[in-house]
């Protein structure tokens, strides 16, 4: 049944759907080796991730040595005595790195992700454009090396701007969700506001997606003008 309803779903869309599979055809038999583009991307991220966890594992054991006294009761024949204690505590500038690092680590993966959509999109602009034979005679390498080459600090820029209006997105839908279960005057009046601001993320900050980087990929433009694009 659901079959059935997705074909029909699909069905007024029936030539654009052909139209996508001959390209993926084309695609494919241009670029063999961009099936295996995945694999190396995830190697990439086990590699960033070991990486990522040691230098977490060290700010996690990265506290201060410190002692101080304390005062103990006095008992019976015990008088009070004050009695140093040796421990280890984070400083406030361990807590600002554990704090950046995790920003580092989702910063890093929309780098790494952002990087293979670029890829991928420089692979497959060179089989379309081209009418049987491939302009390129390896697109993937050539993409990679046009990638480091060219736009790492595009990708770089975009993957922080993405990542900057995520979270607060994030975190307004978050409360807009909370709030919406409640009933009150203040309630309303904060999911109201709250429903102003994730409509001015929607509507103006649209642009800023991941779909940007396909033009930068195609036309070497930077993330700004391929947003706006």
């Amino acid at each position: 049944i659901f079959i059935l309803i997705f074909m029909l779903h699909l069905w007024p869309r029936r030539l654009l759907i052909i139209r996508l599979f001959k390209e993926t055809n084309k695609t494919l038999k241009m670029n063999p080796f961009i099936i295996f583009q995945p694999i190396i991307t995830s190697i990439c991220l086990m590699i960033f991730l070991i990486f990522w966890s040691i230098v977490g594992l060290y700010l996690s054991t990265a506290n201060v040595f410190m002692s101080k006294t304390i005062s103990t009761i006095g008992v019976l024949n015990f008088p009070v005595r004050n009695v140093p204690i040796l421990h280890f505590e984070a400083s406030e500038i361990v807590y600002c790195f554990r704090i950046l690092h995790f920003l580092l680590l989702i910063w890093i993966l929309e780098f790494i992700f952002a990087a293979q959509r670029m890829i991928i999109a420089g692979a497959v602009a060179c089989a379309y454009f081209s009418r049987n034979e491939p302009l390129i005679k390896w697109p993937i390498l050539n993409s990679t090396v046009l990638l480091f080459r060219y736009h790492l600090g595009s990708i770089a820029f975009g993957s922080l701007v993405i990542f900057v209006f995520k979270i607060p997105r994030a975190l307004f839908l978050k409360c807009y969700q909370r709030l919406y279960r409640e009933s009150g005057r203040f309630s309303k009046c904060s999911q109201r506001i709250l429903g102003g601001i994730l409509g001015f993320f929607v509507t103006k900050l649209r642009p800023l997606h991941h779909n940007a980087f396909t033009p930068i990929s195609v036309a070497g433009v930077e993330f700004c003008t391929a947003a706006q694009n």
